[in-house]
């Protein structure tokens, strides 16, 4: 399985989200950006021509794109699903639509995952309103999670992934991981189902 995560847009959970997936199913990650990441192994993708072709592409793992370069489609079209994290924000959710516009030709199995929403009922009703209005011109995969300090410790604590840190922090029964689940079952049958 290859997972893509990408937007063209900084700031919306991308890095996190990615990290955490490849720790939740114990794959390599790869980035285009120098990340440093706490007890983590970080693999720089190379950016010239030759590098690329020479580069041997897992057969599972994550791949964890900032900004938009030449090369991305290609990795875009070898992943079995691409992840487009944005937040509630106006111009997130402009620039999350516009990577879709830009990838969808190499790759149409997407998931865009709504991150850093408050806990509220209130916050809960305008996403799921957002989600209706723009799956009317994109009609994929959505799912959300809240603002946690989980992801955040996942990247920068080192120490396990969304489910181990939720635990040592007593978040067991909380909405963060049941939507941590819900949110890894949505991959989880993107990659069933496959590219469309």
């Amino acid at each position: 399985m290859r997972i893509v995560f990408f937007n063209i847009k900084g700031g919306v959970g991308k890095t996190s989200l990615a990290v955490a997936v490849a720790k939740e199913f114990g794959i390599p990650y790869f980035t285009n950006e120098e990340n440093k990441i706490k007890n983590f192994k970080v693999n720089l993708l190379p950016t010239s021509k030759k590098e690329i072709s020479e580069l041997k592409i897992p057969k599972d793992c994550v791949f964890d794109f900032g900004g938009f370069a030449d090369n991305i489609l290609n990795y875009i079209f070898v992943s079995d699903v691409v992840v487009v994290p944005t937040i509630r924000e106006r111009l997130s959710i402009l620039k999350a639509m516009q990577s879709i516009k830009a990838i969808e030709r190499a790759n149409k199995n997407i998931v865009v995952c709504m991150t850093k929403y408050l806990n509220t009922e209130r916050d809960e009703k305008e996403i799921m309103e957002i989600i209706d209005r723009v799956n009317q011109k994109y009609p994929y995969r959505w799912t959300y999670l809240s603002e946690s300090r989980i992801f955040s410790d996942v990247v920068n604590g080192g120490e396990g992934g969304v489910r181990e840190i939720g635990m040592r922090f007593c978040y067991s029964k909380s909405k963060i991981l049941k939507q941590w689940d819900k949110f890894i079952e949505v991959i989880k049958q993107s990659l069933k189902e496959g590219k469309k």
